[in-house]
């Protein structure tokens, strides 16, 4: 494993990879760590710790780890079909 010097590096290791289910990130500049949650393309980032969310936080990964969110409002997405009925009725 690399070890990044800068965070510019650290965002290239992170996102150079194929799957993207979770990371987490370890600082005490608040602001550097929500640009990093933003910039890293994974579905769930955590911020100096781990902690697994409850039903209300949506659950799933980007590139190749999943499909879809488990959880939440999202995860309840993936069971609805939107459909428009236009009827015009005399």
């Amino acid at each position: 494993m690399q070890i990044a010097e800068d965070a510019e590096n650290t965002l290239t290791l992170a996102n150079d990879c194929q799957y993207g289910l979770v990371a987490g990130v370890f600082t005490k500049d608040v602001d550097k760590a929500l640009s990093m949650a933003r910039d890293i393309d994974v579905g769930q980032i955590f911020i100096n710790g781990y902690f697994a969310g409850g039903v209300e936080v949506p659950f799933g990964g980007n590139k190749l780890s999943g499909v879809g969110r488990e959880k939440g409002l999202e995860g309840l997405k993936s069971y609805c079909k939107v459909k428009s009925v236009v009827a015009k009725i005399s």
